[in-house]
């Protein structure tokens, strides 16, 4: 019984050896601006499994999405999509989570003047949670009945420094 010991030990020991590296390889690296992020654990206690981060700059109509866990809570390894831009002044803002821990998915956010009858509306939540992405939305521009004879109605604007200025009689 005794002489069985030490052999027992030896192939528990091989095959332990042959099962681990296969378990906690990296993946190839998939470019020079990539890191590999070992795994760890996050605040909440979840085991985050190792992973490449992409840490270069941006490329033009592409977005890195780090790797996440999905709604089904398997781990989405990162990736690049594919961005239209939506206009020369809108800047896309990456997925963050608010200090409330809301979870904000990455958006279009639109920085400069509206097209004549047509406003930016910021991606939000609507009131059943869901999100509404930001978009470019047609309006009717009516202005309100004249009140003052010798004034002219001015329509809402964005002012010079990006900020709403309300319809307004000048």
């Amino acid at each position: 019984m005794n002489s069985r010991k030490p052999i027992f030990i030896v192939i528990l020991i091989a095959m332990a050896l042959g099962i681990c590296p296969a378990a906690y390889s990296k993946p190839p690296k998939p470019g020079k601006l990539f890191v590999w992020v070992a795994p760890h654990q996050n605040m909440a206690g979840i085991l985050i499994p190792g992973h490449w981060n992409y840490t270069g700059p941006g490329i033009k109509e592409k977005a890195w999405i780090k790797g996440h866990f999905n709604n089904d809570r398997a781990w989405v390894p990162g990736h690049w999509i594919t961005i239209a831009t939506p206009g020369r002044e809108a800047v896309w803002v990456p997925r963050h989570r608010r200090t409330t821990g809301r979870w904000i998915p990455g958006h279009w956010n639109y920085t400069g003047s509206s097209a004549k009858g047509t406003v930016w509306v910021a991606g939000h939540f609507n009131h059943t949670g869901v999100w509404i992405p930001g978009h470019s939305k047609h309006i009717e521009v009516i202005p309100p009945k004249p009140r003052h004879p010798n004034k002219v109605w001015v329509p809402r604007h964005r002012g010079p420094h990006g900020r709403w200025i309300p319809g307004h009689w000048k």
